[in-house]
């Protein structure tokens, strides 16, 4: 999320660039990779942090450049069968979008979320099976020195002293882990407004409920 690009993702303002991709996976406005190479350049990468989706979009269209697989079959792959999930996922996908949709748009049950951050939890292994690297579990839950408080994909309490970090919707979801204290919380959640752009607000009732459990 340090891209430099411009890009709004204030989701209350009708005009922002982040409804362009719910108008493209929606009404299939144009493929996503129209969108992406369409924004231009405000800060020097790796310097600015702001959460804007087009950047993950960028990152599955990537991913499926480099391995020449498409975005779920990969998933299903290399992170669905592997954290022995009890139902299948799927990306929302819709006639009008050739893309698959890497912003947003997957949808699980809340087990299987959980045993997602069980994998995160135990450092990129669950159950035995080397799903990530616990290379990449470190440093993607390291937060740059520019913002302290997000690292590649996670949501870091940077002032937890047991390193806890969450994965975010907007409207509340979240996958909590806590590996001070060996707890994964997965919620699913309907705010009435979309914020999950920026939960700056302390995760407070995950960390009470990680601290209860530990006792």
């Amino acid at each position: 999320m340090a891209s430099g690009i411009v890009f709004n993702e204030d989701y209350l303002d009708p005009k922002a660039d982040v409804h362009r991709l719910v108008f493209d996976i929606i009404r299939g406005g144009e493929p996503f990779k129209q969108t992406v190479v369409s924004v231009s350049q405000e800060h020097q990468p790796g310097t600015v942090f702001r959460y804007q989706s087009i950047n993950t979009q960028m990152l599955g269209l990537v991913l499926e450049k480099a391995t020449g697989t498409p975005l779920n079959k990969y998933a299903e792959e290399k992170l669905w069968k592997k954290i022995g999930t009890e139902s299948d996922a799927f990306f929302y996908e819709s006639k009008n979008q050739p893309e698959i949709c890497a912003f947003g748009c997957f949808n699980a049950t809340l087990r299987d979320y959980a045993r997602f951050g069980l994998m995160a939890l135990n450092r990129g292994t669950l159950g035995g099976t080397l799903v990530v690297s616990e290379s990449w579990m470190r440093d993607s839950t390291a937060a740059p020195a520019f913002n302290p408080g997000y690292g590649y994909q996670w949501w870091i309490n940077a002032d937890s002293p047991d390193h806890a970090f969450r994965a975010v919707g907007i409207y509340g979801q979240t996958i909590y882990i806590n590996p001070a204290k060996h707890v994964v919380v997965a919620q699913f959640r309907a705010l009435p407004k979309p914020s999950g752009g920026n939960p700056r607000s302390p995760p407070a009732p995950f960390d009470a409920i990680a601290a209860a459990l530990a006792q």
